[in-house]
């Protein structure tokens, strides 16, 4: 039996219920909606993955539908810390997102443009190994956005002295320490000139970026009004 992407298939099903989740009960404002785009790209890949590891989806074009959703990930979180943060619309910050924007629609394009240099080289039960352009350009776009929005996050957790709102931060950097995990060990091993896992690196962090996808969902909730609407069994019953 083949095992290969069978947990992309479970993440991607409680990814999925944390989506339908989010969209019964959280505020529809605009952090929430990058949230809810997040958390279903997140789950979109990880569906993805299973189909080209399990079900022989493994087609050039198949894999850069992968990539394509994974690249627009860290553009939309950078996009959400900074509307959390209220940096937005100060003009570095924004600059920053436009930057990061037209990187991802390049690499999104330029992929389109070359989908015979697509290529699965390796798929276990846990993370798949592909063959792509660009790869260290791409790694430095794709980890950018991510590395600087957890900094931004970590100094403004420290400078806030309302301690509701570092609650919040609090909830949002423990999912960053999973997502900053998977490209500080990859710059870790680019520098000790150890590159067997440098393709798989995407693939593995979306994996943890599982936690990330809790944290933010968590974030969500508690951020919005149906504080009575979160009673799962109150809501069900149709009490009021």
């Amino acid at each position: 039996m083949n095992w290969d992407g069978i947990i992309s298939l479970l993440i991607a099903s409680i990814e999925a219920l944390l989506l339908i989740n989010l969209i019964i009960f959280v505020d529809k404002n605009k952090v929430n909606i990058f949230t809810l785009l997040i958390v279903f790209l997140l789950a979109s890949y990880q569906f993805f993955e299973f189909l080209i590891c399990n079900q022989n989806f493994n087609q050039p074009f198949h894999i850069y539908l992968a990539f394509s959703t994974i690249t627009i990930i860290p553009v939309l979180n950078f996009l959400m810390i900074n509307r959390i943060l209220q940096f937005h619309e100060r003009k570095f910050f924004l600059s920053l997102e436009i930057i990061f924007i037209l990187s991802g629609l390049f690499f999104i394009i330029y992929y389109g443009m070359n989908l015979n240099l697509f290529k699965v080289v390796k798929c276990t039960v846990f993370y798949a190994t592909y063959n792509y352009p660009l790869g260290f350009l791409y790694g430095l776009f794709y980890y950018a956005p991510i590395l600087i929005s957890f900094l931004l996050l970590f100094k403004s957790f420290q400078k806030s002295e309302d301690n509701r709102f570092r609650n919040q931060l609090r909830i949002l950097l423990i999912g960053y320490v999973f997502i900053i995990t998977p490209p500080l060990t990859g710059f870790g091993l680019k520098f000790l000139g150890m590159t067997g896992l440098l393709n798989s690196m995407e693939s593995i962090l979306c994996k943890f970026a599982f936690f990330y996808a809790i944290s933010i969902s968590i974030f969500s909730l508690i951020t919005s009004n149906f504080k009575d609407e979160r009673n799962y069994l109150k809501y069900l019953s149709g009490y009021k």
